[in-house]
């Protein structure tokens, strides 16, 4: 009885183990979608930065992703296509534990690179929320701010101007947003809101609509 019983925990634990490696495979082997905005952005991928360039650029505000840790960056393709459109160049770092020591170069490469956008963005997610808050602590005179989707902002000397979490997520509690942020708002969706290559995800649209209408109350 007790080998069976031993057998079945091993072959739970092997088939945990897969389904496990599988997930993670499927987050970070995403490639570039089929663009549905080739007509009006142009891709460019450099070292850790894939940039989404609107070919009509009409703002000087400049958005920088920090995306979650072990997520593809072309996850977020939908959500960036999306923000890009509005006339605004868009960055998204590849995730790497790296980002703790590279991130503040990459942000002054940028800066230096795009010397016509005059407001800089940080938006993170997940983990990449921590790496936001951090960045804009240590480099006011670059950000002006920085937006926190589903993550924490602890132990920096200012509060994000919004934070929003999905309503159903199960890593992060919304507490953490509203204790942490002058203004905090609610997503229908769960932890990976700004991760949607089908379309289909809760909130997701919600999100980057959230996000537009803070950026276009700020200075052009």
């Amino acid at each position: 009885m007790r080998k069976a019983l031993l057998g079945v925990l091993i072959a739970f634990s092997i088939m945990a183990g897969f389904l496990f490696l599988a997930g993670l495979g499927f987050f970070l082997s995403y490639g570039p979608a089929t663009q549905s905005s080739a007509d009006a952005i142009r891709i460019e991928e450099k070292g850790e930065v894939i940039s989404f360039l609107p070919l009509s650029v009409s703002s000087r505000q400049g958005i920088v992703i920090y995306p979650a840790n072990l997520v593809s960056p072309w996850q977020y393709q939908d959500s960036v296509e999306a923000l890009a459109l509005s006339g605004r160049k868009v960055f998204v770092v590849e995730p790497d534990w790296r980002l703790s020591t590279t991130g503040p170069k990459v942000l002054a490469d940028l800066q230096e690179q795009n010397a016509e956008i005059n407001r800089w963005y940080l938006i993170g997610n997940s983990a990449g929320a921590g790496l936001a808050c951090r960045d804009k602590d240590a480099n006011p005179s670059i950000i002006s701010e920085a937006i926190v989707v589903n993550g924490y902002c602890k132990g920096f000397s200012f509060k994000p101007q919004l934070a929003i979490f999905g309503s159903g997520d199960w890593l992060v509690r919304s507490s953490a947003h509203t204790s942490q942020a002058q203004k905090s708002e609610v997503a229908s969706g769960g932890h990976f809101l700004l991760t949607d290559r089908k379309k289909s995800q809760p909130g997701h649209s919600e999100t980057v609509s959230m996000i537009l209408q803070y950026l276009d109350g700020q200075n052009p």
